[in-house]
């Protein structure tokens, strides 16, 4: 068991000590550029109405069905069951 936790520890160390640090990759600049981020490089989603569609059925699913069925099932099966 102390061996073990010697090797474990040493493992962490060696990982702390010799993962390379940003600082010293060679990046010079750490700001991120603005341009990247402005509304005219958006790109439009496709397929957005149906991940609209279907979050709002996973939605109505969750909230009208799975839930008052996982209080049914927690109120009528004894703790020792489930």
């Amino acid at each position: 068991m102390k061996k073990m936790l010697i090797v474990l520890s040493s493992l962490v160390v060696m990982i702390v000590v010799l993962h390379p640090l940003p600082a010293f990759t060679g990046q010079k600049n750490w700001k991120v550029d603005e341009k990247e981020y402005t509304e005219e490089s958006y790109t439009p989603d496709p397929l957005e109405p149906i991940n609209r569609l279907s979050f709002e059925f996973n939605d109505k699913l969750y909230f009208w069905l799975l839930k008052p069925v996982g209080k049914f099932y927690s109120d009528v099966v004894p703790a020792d069951l489930r």
